[in-house]
């Protein structure tokens, strides 16, 4: 990331304005290799040039902040979307469900699951199933990881899920 930040700082030093790509790559780089505060500067940045940060951006770095366990970080980065109106995507549904599940906080993982996915009319995916089946299986809950492989099922997304586990 140095590397990148020479050549971003070379491209404002001559004069020319950084592009929505450049700095969703700084701030992706950044939180891809644990820097979540720097890759915020960046992410702060853009927001102060006018440019609409994506869901793919911001499921970088609520990944980031998931990986660093800054929870803080990730309700901030969350209210932001919202602000923004960003819809959040299966790709967000796995973040929060992986790094809830991950915390031992598994009513807060499936109420996410559930509250996110009907608000924003998210048609589940087979990755956000899987994400939640196996926060219901590392917290002990085999009952409910067989009933949410029951609904993944009903929803022609569980062979993809059964794959996994064979």
């Amino acid at each position: 990331m140095d590397k990148a930040e020479a050549i971003y700082n070379d491209l404002l030093a001559s004069g020319l304005a950084p592009d929505f790509a450049s700095l969703s790559a700084m701030v992706q780089g950044f939180c891809a290799v644990g820097h979540i505060e720097k890759g915020l500067q960046y992410f702060r940045d853009m927001r102060r040039r006018g440019f609409t940060p994506d869901s793919a951006l911001f499921d970088a770095i609520l990944d980031g902040c998931a990986r660093r366990s800054a929870h803080a970080l990730m309700e901030g980065v969350l209210a932001d979307m919202e602000e923004l109106s960003v819809r959040p995507s299966n790709a967000t549904l796995v973040v929060l469900v992986r790094y809830l599940g991950g915390q031992g906080m598994l009513d807060k993982a499936l109420e996410t699951f559930e509250e996110m996915s009907r608000k924003h009319n998210i048609e589940v995916n087979a990755p956000a199933y899987c994400a939640l089946i196996d926060a219901c299986l590392s917290n002990g809950r085999l009952s409910l990881a067989l009933e949410t492989f029951d609904r993944s099922e009903e929803r022609r997304v569980g062979k993809e899920c059964r794959s996994r586990w064979s």
